[in-house]
């Protein structure tokens, strides 16, 4: 069984986990990896001290054990889908898809009526691409992000009327 539950009921460091090992595959730069794991630490130190933020991102369980999480940004008409992450030994379930959802039904909850997502240009982001398009998504724009990125980020939006 799927839930999706508050990061609070979990010890420090689960976000991190996962998202360690949901990135573990893809090439990365010393300088990339640091400065992704200071981001990821930051993300989960607001998720469990700051009440706000804690609204915004749920660890997925299945059967009670994390599986993967997500996060939101519901400010502004156009909402913004965060870490969209499934542990490496759960891909291909169709838990990406449901944890999608799950994020998209919390971003119409909360008013907004598009939805945008950003992946990596990266072959190891053609999963992730394939599931927003599946879901309704339209590519909007390929552009650079940050010097320190080695690939070109890609962003989707959606009509959230028309997402599944």
């Amino acid at each position: 069984m799927i839930t999706f539950d508050l990061p609070t009921m979990f010890p420090p460091g689960t976000m991190i986990s996962l998202l360690q090992s949901s990135y573990l595959e893809l090439p990365a730069t010393t300088e990339e990896t640091a400065y992704h794991h200071a981001q990821w630490r930051r993300t989960e130190r607001l998720a469990l001290e700051d009440p706000d933020v804690a609204a915004c991102v749920f660890i997925t369980c299945l059967d009670g054990q994390p599986i993967g999480f997500g996060s939101f940004d519901p400010r502004g008409k156009i909402g913004a889908v965060g870490q969209n992450v499934i542990h490496p030994d759960h891909r291909g379930g169709g838990y990406g898809r449901e944890q999608l959802r799950e994020i998209l039904k919390r971003l119409r909850e909360r008013g907004c009526t598009f939805a945008r997502v950003k992946t990596g240009e990266h072959a190891f982001f053609a999963p992730a691409q394939a599931m927003y398009l599946s879901c309704g998504f339209k590519e909007r724009r390929r552009y650079w992000r940050e010097e320190i990125d080695s690939f070109r980020m890609v962003e989707f939006v959606v009509d959230l009327e028309a997402a599944l």
